[in-house]
């Protein structure tokens, strides 16, 4: 699969991948090992450097992220 890599910026994290990974989408969950709990994160990427990315906001808890196709 695709891998992220990702940088933190101030109180904001940047996940990036490979613009090769097409029809996919980013999930978030505070909790891994729970296979119902992750959701789609919302928001568009940014098309950089042969990359897709999307900054998130860095918040009180832990978050986890994942890259997933249909």
């Amino acid at each position: 699969g695709a891998r992220t890599t990702n940088e933190v910026q101030g109180v904001t994290l940047m996940l990036a991948w490979p613009s090769s990974f097409t029809n996919g989408f980013l999930q978030t969950t505070e909790t891994p090992g729970s296979p119902g709990s992750w959701r789609t994160y919302r928001a568009t990427p940014v098309a950089t450097n042969e990359q897709q990315a999307v900054t998130v906001s860095s918040g009180s808890t832990a978050q986890f992220y994942r890259l997933r196709r249909p």
